[in-house]
């Protein structure tokens, strides 16, 4: 999603979409690798903390701005919920809400 395009935040996104009966929800995948317990808390190796300690005579600090793509990707992404349960009057009630919103923001 583009914020800019659409003239709207992606959770503003969300939220119209959700209000349009779509359970959707903000981000792609939830949080950056660098945010997950093994890097925040340097335990990969029981008691030790290799590698964050020092190799070659340097810290590692894992942290926001290392993946700005993927932050990129994850502040303006959503996701929906599609899946081989549902028949195809459900994936065109979702692709018209969706289209209702876009065009709604848009300004079309």
């Amino acid at each position: 999603m583009d914020p800019k395009r659409l003239k709207i935040s992606r959770n503003d996104f969300v939220a119209a979409v959700a209000a349009e009966g779509v359970p959707v929800s903000g981000g792609y995948i939830g949080k950056m690798v660098y945010e997950y317990p093994v890097l925040v808390e340097h335990r990969a190796f029981e008691n030790c903390h290799f590698p964050w300690d020092g190799v070659y005579g340097r810290k590692i600090k894992y942290g926001p701005g290392m993946c700005p793509v993927a932050e990129e990707i994850e502040a303006t992404s959503w996701r929906c919920p599609i899946n081989e349960r549902m028949i195809e009057k459900d994936v065109d009630d979702i692709a018209a809400a969706l289209t209702k919103v876009a065009r709604h923001f848009a300004g079309k």
